[in-house]
């Protein structure tokens, strides 16, 4: 009998262990509160912004992004309460003006950094442009990530010793101290998480906090070298530190860090520096066939965090080499674990070949609206830009044979999408002509940002420009269609001729 009693309560343990670890899948969602206040410092008509992500997806995957809007009272005071989709989340925070520029604050420099939360977190946030503080549930999480994104990746001082080295032709000890710097960085970043793991209260989100500053160091660190010409670039030299690079700080992981999307961030990044690198001499390839990364990728062990640098680097490299849209089957039967299958099935539903297209409703410069049934019958060939993109100007450069190549044909019609904010950057946009040819239907998203749109979500755009083909039967072909930038135009013609 004794034995038996033993037995259960061993049994009672693992069972609570085995909620601790699955947690972010088991429990029940509860609202999120955030309310607080601004210092007086910040102008009349400032609001506070809340993106939040789905499924640990990347931030700039704007597909899986959802953004709540807080109105700003008078005395500074806002208030939002919402119900997430997972028990963890990540989110960012944004202070715009009346007129839509975005506020720094927080006195946090670089990018909007993300934040961990969690169902039922109740904060209450005080906000000036030199400081952040938090009270309430989850107070001690987002305390310790704020002193942690206080410290930059890179640090300042670090850099001007680099600078100087850098100017003395001396490379490799220029490229040591870059990388001790962000070390020497990371070290403190992981103190300060360990210094609030009471606080923090859950061993699960500890581990991932940990995840993201080893993964939002190294993932900087490693993105040094690709061709950094600031570190005075040399093929040897970058080729053989990076081979035989020695991390202070263990790197390794254990499931929970699928659930850093800044760790999944630094794998991808130090896989695609591997393959710049693989079987090359004096130069990087960045032409690697991407078949050869997912086949090292699936050597992996099976499970979330495979899967989800599978995914990862295929959505990350969709615009860089058009090639991976091509092993779209392959990775949908890779993937088995629930939210990379969640993200993927999204991004298929949306994107693949022969899916109903985004039904667009979009103005004209003469206010004439348009929509994508207008277009029935007609193959689309479509280019998203915005006014002040130079990549839009090469583009709209390398578009010009292929716009006269098929300008008389009656089965096609070239389309060319603004993305500005305002109508008046549209309109300056066109007339300068270095967007646009004469034979095109000029459409606009103005009125919302391009992150906001809702057709610039339905396609996964993280930048621009962007190239989007649609048959005369209203679906998508290709979300990112060959760039004629690249190769003359001769992919992207090819896959308009196989649809005439």
């Amino acid at each position: 009998m004794k034995r038996i009693i033993k037995n259960l309560k061993i049994t009672i343990v693992y069972f609570f262990l085995f909620l601790l670890s699955s947690e972010i899948y088991a429990l029940p969602l509860d609202s999120v509160h955030i309310t607080g206040k601004l210092s007086k410092n910040f102008e009349k008509g400032t609001r506070l912004r809340v993106r939040v992500m789905e499924n640990y997806a990347h931030p700039w995957w704007m597909a899986y992004t959802k953004s709540y809007d807080i109105q700003i009272d008078e005395s500074g005071s806002f208030a939002l309460s919402f119900l997430p989709d997972k028990e963890l989340f990540y989110c960012m925070f944004y202070l715009q003006n009346k007129n839509n520029k975005m506020l720094d604050f927080g006195n946090i420099s670089g990018a909007a950094p993300t934040w961990l939360l969690s169902s039922g977190d109740d904060i209450i946030m005080d906000i000036s442009h030199d400081n952040m503080s938090f009270r309430g549930k989850g107070a001690g999480r987002l305390t310790s990530q704020y002193l942690a994104n206080l410290s930059p990746i890179y640090a300042k001082n670090n850099l001007i010793a680099v600078e100087r080295l850098v100017g003395l032709k001396k490379y490799r000890e220029a490229l040591n101290l870059r990388i001790s710097g962000i070390e020497d960085n990371l070290r403190i970043n992981l103190g300060i998480i360990d210094a609030y793991r009471n606080e923090i209260n859950n061993d699960s989100v500890y581990q991932i906090l940990r995840y993201d500053c080893i993964g939002r160091a190294y993932g900087g660190m490693v993105k040094i070298f690709q061709e950094n010409r600031f570190l005075g670039y040399n093929y040897d030299l970058f080729k053989n530190s990076f081979n035989n690079l020695k991390l202070r700080i263990d790197d390794s992981f254990v499931g929970i860090a699928a659930f850093s999307w800044n760790y999944i961030n630094y794998l991808f990044e130090k896989e695609y520096t591997r393959n710049l690198y693989l079987d090359t001499h004096g130069e990087m390839n960045k032409k690697f066939d991407y078949a050869k990364m997912m086949d090292l990728i699936l050597t992996s062990p099976k499970g979330e965090v495979r899967d989800n640098l599978l995914l990862t680097s295929f959505m990350n490299l969709l615009n860089k080499k058009p090639e991976v849209f091509n092993l779209v089957s392959r990775i949908d039967n890779e993937l088995k674990t629930k939210n990379a299958r969640i993200l993927f099935t999204t991004w298929k539903d949306n994107n693949g070949t022969k899916k109903p297209a985004y039904p667009f409703v979009l103005p004209d410069p003469e206010g004439k609206i348009h929509t994508l049934s207008d277009f029935k019958g007609k193959i689309l060939i479509i280019d998203f830009w915005y006014n002040g993109c130079f990549g839009c100007m090469n583009l709209n450069t390398a578009m010009t044979p292929i716009v006269e190549k098929y300008k008389n044909n009656s089965k096609i019609q070239f389309l060319s999408i603004n993305v500005d904010k305002s109508k008046a950057g549209w309109i300056k946009g066109l007339e300068s002509g270095n967007y646009t040819h004469s034979n095109q239907v000029f459409l606009s998203t103005f009125g919302t940002s391009a992150y906001d749109n809702e057709m610039f979500k339905f396609y996964n755009y993280m930048s621009l420009p962007r190239l989007l083909v649609i048959d005369d039967k209203g679906r998508t072909i290709m979300s990112n269609a060959p760039d004629p930038r690249w190769d003359g135009g001769e992919r992207l013609t090819s896959l308009i001729n196989s649809l005439l």
